[in-house]
């Protein structure tokens, strides 16, 4: 459920409804992230992305719904913390 007090600009929010949506939404984001090569890391991740990922599913007994169960499963990829002067990031500056 979305939280109507916390926004987040540039924030998207899609229903799927199948396990190749959902690997195509991964790799939409994906592609979005921002990625630098430096000396210890050849690709190391200047953006931070994250994924809430909720499932839901309903309950049958003999053919009528009984409730939805929902499960979260979250994502995340923090932006790489190495200072960029230490590591000779090109294109960067700290």
């Amino acid at each position: 459920d979305e939280d109507p007090g916390f926004r987040v600009e540039g924030l998207t929010h899609e229903a799927i409804s199948s396990p190749d949506d959902l690997v195509a939404l991964l790799k939409r984001g994906q592609k979005k992230q921002h990625f630098l090569e430096t000396t210890h890391n050849t690709s190391s991740s200047r953006s931070h992305c994250i994924f809430q990922i909720t499932v839901e599913s309903k309950v049958t007994s003999e053919g009528a719904e009984q409730g939805v169960k929902k499960g979260k499963l979250l994502l995340v990829d923090l932006a790489g913390s190495e200072s960029l002067k230490k590591v000779h990031a090109a294109n960067e500056s700290d």
